[in-house]
């Protein structure tokens, strides 16, 4: 959850005319003779936990009318689009890149979460695009008092330069591999 500030259009009675569009028998110059003024007004908005895009808000006695007549305000929740997260449903989902090393051999890595950073391993033999899931990482739903899991997906990067040393070693690797990948493609 969050608190914003939002900024909501008002009608106001015309203080210079007290909302009878008339100053002395002569059209009011400040409301053109309407008796209200368009104006905009601040308001600080709690968002609560766990909102999902498109989520609506109600807040009562903050729409239009005057007095005790005031009607509610209704906000559409559009969430901003953010560089590492992505959300489906109460899950989190993430890409998190990791070296082809680390990928063959195994490592323990951190992993960004709504909160904070936790540590992860990485098992030795992840292969690119499988998922680790970390429980209770997601979005909070309300309605069920539970958390969402958080989905990392891994992405083994492929480096596209490599010093002499690098490639001397990938070279005598490649001589002593035992994997065959495309072995069952042609049969």
């Amino acid at each position: 959850g969050i608190e914003k500030e939002i900024s909501i259009p008002v009608e106001e009675q015309c203080r210079a005319c007290d909302g009878s569009g008339n100053i002395n028998h002569k059209t009011c110059l400040f409301c053109h003779g309407k008796g209200i003024i368009n104006q905009s007004r601040s308001l600080d908005v709690k968002i609560p936990a766990g909102v999902h895009d498109g989520s609506r808000l109600s807040i009562k006695g903050e729409g239009y009318g005057a007095g005790v007549l005031k009607g509610d305000l209704y906000l559409n929740i559009h969430l901003e689009k953010h560089d590492l997260f992505e959300i489906e449903e109460n899950n989190i989902i993430c890409e998190i890149p990791v070296t082809v090393t680390e990928a063959i051999l195994g490592t323990d890595i951190e992993v960004p979460t709504l909160k904070n950073h936790v540590k992860m391993r990485i098992p030795a033999g992840t292969q690119p695009g499988m998922t680790f899931r970390l429980k209770g990482k997601g979005i909070y739903n309300k309605k069920d008092d539970l958390h969402g899991d958080q989905l990392v997906k891994i992405r083994v990067v492929i480096p596209k330069n490599i010093t002499d040393k690098e490639k001397k070693l990938y070279t005598e690797l490649s001589l002593i591999e035992r994997i065959a990948p495309r072995e069952n493609i042609y049969k």
